[in-house]
């Protein structure tokens, strides 16, 4: 007697940091939360912690968000993606409550740590490309200061932003 057996196939999602992750690599969440409960002051932190208002805020600096609402749509669109970086969506009126009755000594601190692990990095290598390297001159998009927006549409994507980025 013959049996079949069956076999599951198991379909695996290949996972890509973004741009915005290489950026966050520096900084050690271990030592971010070490600083957040440093400077922390007043009542815990219910709906949202220290590392979600940091997303927040550093991905409304870098897409030129304007208002609380913008950056709260920001980070709704970005849902997914906040999950991969350890962060969750915030509410604008927890966000402006975080800003308004927290120190921003934490990050005072942070940048101090940043630029002390910058200054005492040594580069291995100097960085080369082997494939040719073509300049973005595009009409597409809304024109920044440092490249092109692709904004959020329905259907379309949910909005990206090319630059350019030079070594000072």
């Amino acid at each position: 007697m013959r049996t079949n057996t069956s076999t599951t196939r198991i379909q695996v999602l290949s996972h890509q940091n973004t741009v915005f992750h290489q950026l966050l690599k520096p900084i050690l969440r271990q030592d971010f939360e070490r600083l957040a409960k440093q400077y922390h002051q007043g009542q815990k932190l219910r709906s949202a912690t220290r590392w979600d208002q940091f997303i927040a805020i550093l991905m409304s600096q870098l897409s030129c968000r304007q208002s609380l609402r913008d950056i709260e749509s920001n980070l709704e669109s970005q849902q997914e993606k906040l999950y991969h970086l350890g962060a969750k969506r915030i509410a604008r009126s927890t966000l402006a409550r975080i800003n308004e009755e927290q120190p921003v000594s934490l990050y005072q601190q942070l940048f101090i740590q940043l630029l002390q692990h910058c200054e005492n990095s040594k580069i291995a290598h100097k960085f080369r490309f082997k494939n040719p390297l073509y300049s973005l001159d595009a009409d597409w998009g809304v024109e920044q200061i440092h490249g092109r927006q692709l904004l959020p549409q329905v259907g379309r994507g949910d909005g990206f932003y090319y630059c350019r980025i030079e070594k000072i």
